[in-house]
């Protein structure tokens, strides 16, 4: 036996609902998980922009802060003369320079200042200044041969285990921190001749600070590396001051200028890299927020979810509504169907009149007369 026409009835209402609703919903699906994942990259390029301006402008302030000495005169002389033309005098100025500009920035853990003229050495280390000391060989130190030959005035040594210079500060291995070093040369403006050097210690909580309102812990990672790559600061205590050789980062250093983000998946890392680099000072530096897929897709999913929930109620709506027009529809025909069996069996007392008022219930009278 064939459908009947309640079944035939039922299989067309249901496919004229189910399928437009359920494209619908696959489609809303896409549309919504596509629109808010290239809203969510660009709103964290532009975090991760903001970041950068701020760490920026922060390693600019510390980087600048031997222009204070250019501008305090009795210290310039010391340099210029050499703490043993006034030792007692000389020294003071020097003191009270270094307890100053150790004063100014809290997370300044040691300073170091070299003057060329009789080759004196000081530090001070958490504000206890050291006796004078003779540094011979100044120039062993990778970062001092580098800046007597460099155009400009600072040069950033990545984190490290902080140390001490020329032996001068009394540094505890339980105390030893990972700092990121400052070192200037100062040079007697404007003949340029070199007078000395002076370098600056900090933890990184300034940078960590700042770099911790850009990324969720736990969920996604940070980097910043510098021009070599080294790891300036990093989600992952672990990696700073190491080199990132990852393959990641290289595909990162071949973006274009114009892109935001790439999409990476390796068997540590499954998700969208969004990166930005540098400029001015810090050119080719890199700040990079990595935000795996299961991140990503979250508020896409929250949202699409709710479209997909609010399609679900309305199908079943829908298809309780077609099932009771079907058998609204169907049930008369079923009736007369039966009657018809009736008069052939030559019972001619069928009801036909209680069919309705419809097509089918005028049939119904015809039939009955």
């Amino acid at each position: 036996m064939g459908w009947g026409i309640r079944k035939k009835l039922i299989v067309f209402l249901m496919l004229v609902t189910v399928l437009p609703f359920g494209s619908s919903i696959a489609i809303t699906y896409y549309q919504t998980t596509k629109a808010l994942n290239e809203r969510f990259v660009s709103t964290n390029h532009d975090l991760i922009v903001k970041g950068m301006e701020d760490i920026t402008s922060y390693l600019q302030d510390i980087a600048e802060m031997s222009t204070v000495l250019y501008r305090y005169t009795p210290f310039m002389n010391v340099f210029r003369d050499g703490i043993s033309d006034d030792i007692q005098n000389n020294q003071e100025e020097v003191y009270r320079a270094l307890i100053y500009l150790f004063n100014t920035r809290p997370e300044i853990e040691q300073m170091h200042l070299y003057i060329n003229n009789g080759k004196d050495s000081y530090t001070i280390y958490h504000s206890s200044l050291s006796g004078r000391g003779k540094y011979e060989n100044v120039f062993s130190h990778p970062y001092y041969s580098k800046l007597i030959h460099y155009n400009g005035y600072s040069l950033i040594e990545p984190p490290h285990l902080i140390y001490s210079y020329n032996h001068l500060s009394l540094i505890p291995n339980s105390e030893k921190v990972k700092v990121l070093s400052f070192h200037n040369i100062i040079r007697d403006v404007p003949s340029d001749n070199f007078l000395g050097f002076l370098s600056i210690d900090i933890n990184l909580s300034k940078i960590s600070s700042i770099a911790d309102r850009l990324y969720t812990k736990g969920a996604e990672d940070l980097y910043i590396m510098n021009e070599n790559g080294r790891v300036i600061y990093s989600s992952n205590n672990k990696v700073i001051g190491t080199k990132n050789n990852e393959k990641w980062f290289q595909q990162v250093k071949q973006m274009s200028s114009s892109s935001k983000s790439i999409e990476w998946k390796d068997q540590h890392f499954s998700g969208v890299i969004v990166s930005e680099r540098f400029s001015e000072q810090f050119k080719n530096w890199y700040i990079v927020k990595r935000i795996p897929y299961n991140v990503l897709y979250q508020s896409a999913r929250q949202t699409a979810l709710m479209n997909i929930f609010i399609g679900l109620v309305t199908l079943v709506i829908v298809l309780f509504a077609t099932m009771v027009v079907s058998f609204k529809l169907t049930a008369p025909i079923k009736v007369l169907s039966a009657n018809m069996k009736k008069v052939e069996n030559g019972e001619f007392a069928a009801d036909f009149d209680s069919l309705g008022n419809d097509e089918i219930g005028m049939l119904a009278g015809t039939l009955n007369q």
